[in-house]
């Protein structure tokens, strides 16, 4: 069944972001920013982002880390780490964001953290700039999506496993739920180069798109409260597709 509009799912790469559209059709582009995707992500039903949405500050904390953590627990909740404060995120360099993050928080943030800030920064002034995009733009993660997918079960292989063992192991799981998907990800592979798009990014943006089309069906779980929210009023959650069992 196709969505009234579609639905998008969007990762992080070099290049910037990896797109996954399905409409009834499955298309990808990569965007070298968030904002020039406004338009489409006003335009969809609903768009999935591996991002963190919803910044510490003001004595307000994300706990959604800490819930994701225990959801992927004890395998892969290495995968999850506690994104920045929000003016950490706005800061000029590394040093200057780990002591801003240390004055807010009590805690550094890891060079891992500060690698992606950019990419936070401009989910961040994209939902403040457009309140409208709230319902719209959601914060999920894959590793998390793979394992709902996975009937609640943890994957063997991490994402950049050796021989490609965790690109097979999503694969095969995302053929279940994807017949076709094989065709779609070589596609991809070999429209675009290695140095701009890891195939890891691609297979993650394709997990997005699936939950958010079946999130469209079956509906939402979140870890944490709908109504948590920051001090600029996003919502702090993270969603998932309703399928397998109830969170």
């Amino acid at each position: 069944m196709v969505t009234n509009r579609g639905v998008l799912g969007i990762d992080g790469c070099r290049a910037g972001w990896a797109v996954v559209r399905y409409d009834g059709e499955w298309d990808f582009q990569i965007s070298s920013d968030l904002h020039s995707l406004k338009e489409l992500l006003l335009w969809s039903e609903v768009s999935l982002i591996d991002i963190p949405i919803g910044l510490s500050g003001n004595g307000i904390k994300r706990e959604v880390d800490k819930e994701l953590r225990r959801a992927l627990s004890p395998i892969r909740h290495h995968a999850v780490f506690t994104p920045p404060c929000r003016k950490a995120v706005y800061a000029a360099d590394y040093t200057e964001a780990r002591q801003i993050n240390k004055s807010e928080t009590g805690k550094s943030i890891s060079i891992q953290a500060w690698n992606i800030t950019s990419k936070i920064r401009e989910a961040d002034e994209l939902l403040i700039s457009t309140p409208a995009l709230s319902d719209k733009l959601l914060e999920a993660h894959p590793e998390f999506c793979f394992k709902k997918l996975h009937a609640d079960q943890h994957l063997k292989h991490g994402k950049k496993a050796r021989a490609q063992a965790g690109i097979k192991e999503r694969l095969k799981i995302l053929e279940k739920h994807l017949p076709k998907v094989r065709s779609f990800f070589h596609q991809i592979e070999s429209d675009y180069r290695r140095k701009d798009l890891a195939l890891d990014d691609i297979l993650d943006a394709i997990c997005l798109c699936l939950h958010a089309h079946l999130g469209t069906k079956k509906g939402f779980d979140f870890l944490k409260s709908r109504s948590q929210t920051d001090a600029q009023g996003i919502p702090m959650r993270l969603a998932v597709a309703a399928i397998q069992y109830r969170i």
